[in-house]
């Protein structure tokens, strides 16, 4: 077998197993494994110009749905795209075989977690694919995602432009469509091997943080900080993989490991927009969310959140409609969920992150954090004589888990997770 396919790049090469290639070659479907973790694939050549999709690659991906569906174990299914779009000579046969497989996708989709790698070119109806995947892994210098190429455009629009400026990084790294950009290779293996790892939830030794949580890192009171510092502080030494790390900076997701397990962490980035949820943050945390529950992670919520961002622009952009979906995807991820409050979270937007009533399992706040429906200024303002509810009226009424010191913060959690992971286990 022809090794010009992306798949031997990243996977294990003696696991790898071709079940078919097209009839007329550029594609194949087979099972591989990455470090001894399984999944099915579906694989673009390599080469420069990448290949067409026909009903030939229609019928390996219909084999790659049967096949996992006939599994008795939900193995991940991984795309590797060079796609140049339709393959022009079978006309509208091409167009049904994208059909087929967009139906076909969809119902395998709850079933599988489904990444997709942007090794090349990855045009029309394959730009379509990609996108419906859980994940998307992307080639910061080579790949290209768009759903025509420049010259179809100018005759369309008369507009002049690249495929880079059509479809690459820097373009959907800002607008949410990819999950994490890789250089090569290597790091294209490390990124998809954190995503398996995650999904068989692989426990690996574990190092201490490298700066623990103290007062040299510490936020203070209404002063921006950088919460990723809080982050690190918190998980495995060197373990914390940021997601979207270049859309909606004003929302943090990642996957971390807390004592070896491995979680996802959202959290609200007080360094922009003081940290509120608008409606670009709340698209990022619903496609967050989902991935989470393909992977099956707890999920740590690190909130310190002053409203969700109240205007007119907003209002436009429906933050109402974006709003409810982040909270209907919190209270659908089914797996463990811990809140840290550090230092306030009022309003919808305190719901929002994962509160008790919410279905969180626990909520801890460290010491001088304040909850309530809005801000002291704006609470003052509009109610007088009114208020906030101290932290221990908080935990009597239940509203709170737990007051925690920031230096027992880690150990807490770690605590909470192994916990979590016991109990699913029984």
């Amino acid at each position: 077998m022809n090794e010009d396919y992306w798949v031997y790049d990243i996977a294990d090469r003696d696991s790898i197993v071709i079940w078919q290639e097209s009839v007329c070659g550029g594609s194949i479907v087979g099972k591989a494994a990455l470090k001894g973790k399984e999944f099915f694939f579906y694989a673009d050549t390599k080469q420069r110009r990448g290949s067409f999709f026909g009903t030939g690659q229609g019928e390996l991906l219909h084999m790659l749905f049967h096949k996992a569906e006939q599994c008795e174990r939900r193995l991940p299914i991984v795309y590797f795209f060079n796609c140049c779009g339709a393959n022009l000579k079978e006309k509208t046969a091409a167009l049904d075989s994208y059909a087929r497989v967009f139906r076909e996708f969809v119902g395998c989709e709850d079933d599988h977690l489904q990444v997709g790698v942007v090794c090349g070119n990855c045009v029309g109806g394959s730009a379509y694919l990609a996108s419906m995947c859980d994940v998307i892994l992307f080639s910061g210098s080579k790949g290209n995602l768009c759903l025509t190429g420049p010259k179809i455009v100018y005759e369309f629009m008369g507009e002049i432009c690249s495929k880079e400026e059509l479809g690459g990084y820097q373009i959907h790294s800002k607008n949410e469509t990819i999950t994490q950009i890789f250089e090569d290779e290597a790091e294209c293996r490390e990124q998809l091997e954190t995503l398996l790892s995650a999904f068989y939830q692989k426990e690996r030794p574990y190092e201490e943080p490298e700066q623990p949580l103290d007062s040299r890192i510490l936020p203070m009171t209404n002063k921006p900080y950088d919460v990723r510092e809080i982050i690190h502080s918190l998980m495995d030494r060197n373990s914390f993989k940021e997601t979207s790390g270049e859309f909606s900076l004003n929302l943090v997701t990642g996957i971390g490991r807390a004592g070896g397990i491995h979680v996802g962490i959202l959290a609200n980035q007080p360094m922009v927009l003081a940290g509120t949820i608008d409606c670009d943050a709340a698209e990022k945390g619903i496609r967050f969310l989902k991935q989470c529950k393909k992977l099956k992670l707890p999920l740590l919520v690190i909130s310190d959140v002053p409203s969700f961002l109240p205007g007119t622009l907003q209002e436009k952009k429906g933050i109402e409609m974006k709003g409810g979906r982040f909270l209907k995807a919190m209270i659908r991820l089914d797996t463990p969920k811990i809140t840290l409050i550090l230092h306030k979270s009022f309003g919808g937007a305190y719901i929002a992150m994962n509160s008790l009533g919410l279905g969180a399992d626990q909520v801890y706040a460290w010491p001088g954090s304040t909850i309530g429906i809005m801000g002291g200024r704006m609470s003052a303002s509009l109610s007088k004589g009114i208020s906030h509810l101290s932290l221990e009226d908080h935990l009597k009424s239940g509203s709170l888990s737990g007051i925690i010191m920031p230096e027992d913060t880690r150990k807490i959690l770690i605590q909470a997770f192994q916990d979590g992971k016991n109990r699913e286990v029984r």
